[in-house]
């Protein structure tokens, strides 16, 4: 049985360690012994460990955070070469203890990781999900250390892989879903999660997965959502996505924040947003939520509004498991993931194209339900994390052993 050291960076919900979690859950326990790691405490230890890995917590403050959604900042190398050391040291005593076969990152920050994984010899599968910075001398910098330390490169879609060139060692592999999980909910448990969070049992629903930001284009969301809540009387928009711990008024930040009056975070930002529209009645917050299957279950369509290109795209083949069609921009990996017949896709910042896409999912039923059944066929086809562990585990084979 190989050991397998997953690393992420932080402790936050998102797409990328929600698919490490669900990949390691997967993978051949006959085979493999994972062990998951990621750098600070937060709610997705909690769901690793629900899902019965072995999980633990190593400060690495040592990151390279540069993407292109991350604009380069001298901070963050300053905090890169500061950090070093003492990241340094945990990874190593970390190495000491778990003896692992095989160190596998997750995301393209852990350049410390992989540092001392070839300092001790040990093959490294470093998954890239997300796509690479926008400062060319950067970004060439950084695929350099990635290709050149790696044994084997995985990137999440081939928009991302062509940044990686076509050597042997760098794969496309596609992050996945339990089909089954997502096709499956009964009415009887949507009508108690609807009831759960106050969803409007006869009201149609946009729904958006992931952290209020820019970026992820929550507010071109709402401005669309003031047009049609000036149509439509019959239509909610549920937003799936965690927001600061409790007690972070009390800190440090959050008292200064609350003298200076300044929203504690994006997601308050948003809702204050909301509120000056007069839209918080047609607004529906979940916080965080490790049942995901259920919540997009309960909606209609999903929008996928990434602002910058994105490396996946995980709400995308969430909603399709679901047979919901999918309202995305055409930006990064957005049409090779949702293809031809699966949703509608819009140009970033087109908010009258948006909104017409809605409204066509709200009135045209032989549209939504030609869209749905795409949505499901291509997502058993080629998104079900059976077909997925195999490429990964065939993966991990042929570096191992």
């Amino acid at each position: 049985m190989k050991k397998i050291l997953f690393i992420h960076s932080g402790g936050g919900i998102g797409g990328a360690p929600v698919s490490m979690i669900n990949l390691a859950a997967n993978l051949n326990k006959k085979r493999y012994n994972p062990l998951i790691v990621f750098s600070e405490n937060g709610p997705v230890e909690k769901f690793s460990k629900k899902l019965g890995l072995k999980t633990l917590v190593t400060p690495i403050k040592s990151i390279f955070f540069y993407s292109r959604h991350v604009k380069f900042k001298f901070s963050m190398l300053f905090k890169f070469i500061v950090y070093f050391p003492s990241s340094f040291w945990n990874l190593q005593r970390l190495i000491n203890l778990e003896k692992p076969d095989v160190i596998y990152l997750n995301t393209s920050v852990l350049v410390t990781a992989a540092y001392i994984a070839r300092l001790n010899k040990i093959p490294v599968i470093w998954h890239i999900r997300e796509v690479p910075g926008s400062f060319e001398i950067l970004r060439n910098w950084h695929i350099k250390q990635i290709i050149g330390i790696a044994d084997k490169v995985i990137a999440t879609s081939n928009y991302v892989k062509k940044y990686f060139g076509n050597g042997d060692n760098v794969v496309c592999v596609h992050n996945a879903i339990n089909y089954a999980k997502f096709s499956t909910v009964t009415f009887e448990t949507i009508n108690e999660t609807k009831k759960a969070y106050d969803i409007p049992e006869k009201n149609f629903i946009f729904c958006n997965v992931g952290t209020v930001q820019y970026e992820k284009g929550h507010y071109s969301l709402l401005k669309a959502a003031k047009k049609i809540a000036l149509k439509y009387d019959n239509v909610s928009f549920l937003i799936i996505a965690g927001d600061i711990s409790d007690g972070y008024q009390n800190t440090l930040n959050g008292k200064i924040k609350t003298i200076l009056n300044i929203p504690f975070s994006n997601m308050s930002r948003f809702k204050k947003m909301i509120k000056d529209e007069n839209l918080s009645s047609n607004f529906i917050f979940t916080g965080f939520v490790q049942d995901i299957h259920k919540l997009i279950n309960c909606s209609d369509v999903i929008t996928f509004l990434s602002q910058k290109e994105e490396g996946f795209g995980r709400p995308i083949i969430e909603g399709m498991a679901a047979g919901k069609p999918i309202i995305a921009t055409n930006i990064g990996p957005s049409s090779e993931i949702l293809g031809s017949e699966s949703g509608l896709l819009i140009d970033v910042g087109d908010i009258d194209n948006l909104i017409f896409s809605m409204e066509k999912l709200i009135n045209n039923k032989n549209l939504y339900e030609k869209l749905s059944t795409a949505a499901s066929k291509r997502a058993l086809a080629f998104f079900d994390e059976d077909v997925m562990e195999k490429n990964i585990e065939n993966i991990i084979d042929s570096t191992v052993f």
